[in-house]
């Protein structure tokens, strides 16, 4: 070998060894910063208090009390898509198809469409718009012949109506739909916002947030099979089994997860006098986000109880409600109870506004917040006709495309409160454990690794909607989470916790959470705490402090509805069920089930008991830990209340009117 090789030889070694020096380097100050985070966080991790409890989706006595109650008081399932010879869907974009002779069953029909097919049917279709205070739907006078099996809709039409007629010009069909539209005065602000917050170099998520009404993790498990597998099989999901409810029922619990505050018998409880609680889209906004709001119903709207500007509106780019209450103005109940809005299943309308706003957006900042309850607020077994809608949208998100650059996030305010299943003790639990799902980009995972590695611990932790909340504030700006901004915020997490203010509750999902995390910690209220382990008493009833826990109670109701003259004083029919339990500090707390009348009214309520040893019988003293929970339906019971009562929750649960 020549000289000159010998000294590129050499080059060569040496080379080699400062490569291998430099790498030797990064990854032991890689290992020493992640062994100062691990020791950090088994600072914090130390015993595990709370054991999350696992219930069996598919327990045998479960499925038999659940399908025997909705065979004796909803054997019928939803009416709406039964005949496929009348019926219109649209593609999820632009378009509306008759799918008489599309195969839907295939994934990706949507993707094979063609508009060559003719119509042979007598239907036409009319825009319409909404206008004035409650929403009246104002048709145009014309009604457009549709022609073909696939027809394209001008884009100067946001909604329409269709009609088809039989032979005799009977009315035989009767649907809306609603066409995603972009608002170009509002895409021209939130554009120059967009265009100044990625000149700041940061990575940006969009948001989807998919909430499903009073659908429990478990019930999800039991009754979406296609969509759970699907999400964790092939979509990667972090799935929670330990979220934990904060209150009765979905403004207690989507409050919390939307404002970080909480919200009590019809209001937003805010902070201090000065403060307000403000949605988290609003931040979204302020980054330049298009923020979409999608429901299927009016009367349960989310901002229908939030704060709103000086014009009543609220700070939302694009929202349905005109079309949802125009079309429930307009509707017969029967129509859209159980599951359907018109002819086509309520969670559908919902699926299909997803693809729409993905599609139109894509490339663009956004935060869609959608709300499904039709289906699945009232009979617990119904969340089963969630399962091909969700698993469809699943696929079809995947398949074009359209979560690259987007978390999708799955979520319920609580489980049905309201089936005999849910007054078992296995049901208690079940219904104050709601469902999370995450699901993040490839790229997302690999570049931010201690964030997700975090949150797949939380996963199989004690958390609350609070936390759901402190996460959502960490997506708007993913400078906050990143390895190293994680490491400072993890040591500083004992110092931050003094100062941050008392009403501020929760941590982001990001952050580690203690292994010695309690209810109280996770803002979790003691009647909903799943840490507690209850011993169920056999005959309640002949239980001399359940006897007086369940007295005490129906004396606070009757004294809360003697203000109120419409409703009648309470009497108790029967003592359901009674269970004890002992707090992690040694307080002894109960819980009861009973029934009153007139109006079979069933109720919860969680009481604490103050016994004086020397004569513990005469000495007993009541308090209520939190709210008496209604658990069965009431209907129309008290609808003697003004609308302004009927916003006062357990006031509209309890009255049974004269």
């Amino acid at each position: 070998m020549g000289e000159i090789g010998t000294i590129y030889l050499r080059r060569r070694i040496s080379l080699r060894k400062i490569i291998f020096v430099v790498f030797l380097t990064v990854s032991l100050v890689g290992y020493f910063f992640l062994f100062l985070y691990t020791e950090n966080e088994k600072k914090t991790n130390t015993v595990e208090i709370c054991k999350i409890p696992h219930l069996n989706p598919y327990e045998k006595s479960a499925i038999k009390l659940i399908k025997e109650q909705t065979q004796r008081k909803h054997p019928t399932p939803p009416q709406c898509e039964v005949n496929p010879t009348t019926q219109f869907r649209t593609d999820g974009d632009t378009h509306l198809i008759h799918i008489s002779k599309i195969d839907t069953n295939d994934q990706d029909w949507r993707n094979n469409l063609t508009n060559d097919s003719l119509f042979e049917g007598n239907c036409c279709y009319k825009p319409f718009t909404t206008t004035g205070s409650k929403y009246e739907l104002k048709f145009s006078p014309e009604c457009i012949q549709i022609h073909q099996v696939v027809t394209k809709i001008p884009l100067g039409y946001e909604n329409i109506q269709v009609l088809c007629k039989d032979s005799n010009e009977e009315l035989i069909y009767r649907d809306y739909f609603h066409f995603f539209r972009l608002n170009e005065p509002i895409e021209k602000t939130l554009q120059k916002k967009e265009d100044k917050s990625r000149g700041t170099g940061r990575d940006f998520l969009n948001i989807i947030f998919l909430g499903i009404d009073s659908v429990a993790f478990t019930n999800f498990q039991r009754f979406l099979p296609k969509t759970r597998n699907y999400l964790v099989q092939n979509m990667s999901a972090v799935e929670f089994i330990g979220l934990n409810k904060v209150g009765r029922g979905t403004m207690e619990n989507l409050v919390p997860t939307l404002s970080g505050c909480s919200y009590y018998n019809g209001q937003t409880i805010f902070p201090t006098e000065s403060e307000e609680c403000y949605l988290i889209w609003e931040k979204y906004t302020q980054q330049g986000y298009r923020t979409v709001l999608s429901e299927e119903q009016f009367w349960l709207l989310i901002y229908q109880y939030m704060k709103r500007d000086a014009n009543g509106k609220h700070n939302m780019a694009y929202e349905n409600l005109p079309f949802v209450r125009g079309i429930q103005n307009t509707c017969t109940y029967a129509l859209y109870n159980y599951g359907c809005f018109e002819h086509q299943l309520a969670a559908r309308v919902l699926t299909d506004r997803i693809l729409q706003v993905a599609r139109k957006l894509k490339g663009k900042l956004y935060y869609h917040h959608l709300w499904s309850a039709l289906t699945s607020h009232d009979v617990l077994e119904f969340a089963k006709y969630l399962d091909n809608p969700f698993h469809e949208l699943l696929t079809n998100l995947t398949s074009q495309n359209l979560l690259n650059n987007t978390v999708l996030i799955l979520n319920s305010d609580h489980g049905t409160v309201t089936s005999e299943y849910s007054r078992t003790a296995e049901g208690l639990i079940e219904a104050r454990v709601p469902l999370l799902y995450f699901v993040f980009p490839d790229w997302f995972e690999s570049k931010y690794k201690i964030a997700i590695m975090n949150l797949k611990k939380n996963s199989k932790g004690l958390t609350s909607p609070y936390d759901l909340y402190q996460t959502l504030n960490d997506l708007v700006n993913l400078d906050t989470i990143t390895d190293s901004a994680l490491r400072n915020r993890s040591s500083s997490m004992n110092e931050s916790d003094q100062s941050k203010p008392e009403w501020v509750k929760g941590q982001s999902l990001f952050l580690p959470t203690p292994l010695n995390r309690t209810c109280e910690d996770a803002g979790i209220p003691d009647e909903y705490c799943i840490c507690y382990s209850w011993k169920q008493l056999d005959d309640p009833s002949r239980d001399v402090r359940i006897v007086k826990a369940v007295s005490y109670c129906l004396d606070q109701m009757n004294k809360w509805l003697s203000s109120y003259s419409m409703c009648n004083h309470l009497d108790l029919g029967e003592i359901i069920h009674g269970r004890i339990s002992t707090k992690s500090n040694g307080e002894v707390i109960y819980e009861v089930t009973f029934e009153t009348i007139p109006g079979n009214g069933i109720f919860g309520a969680v009481v604490k008991i103050d016994i004086d040893a020397t004569n513990p019988i005469e000495t007993m003293t009541f308090s209520l830990v939190g709210e008496i929970e209604r658990q069965n339906l009431y209907g129309k019971q008290s609808d003697c209340l003004n609308p302004l009562l009927k916003l006062v929750g357990w006031l509209r649960s309890a009255c049974y009117c004269r």
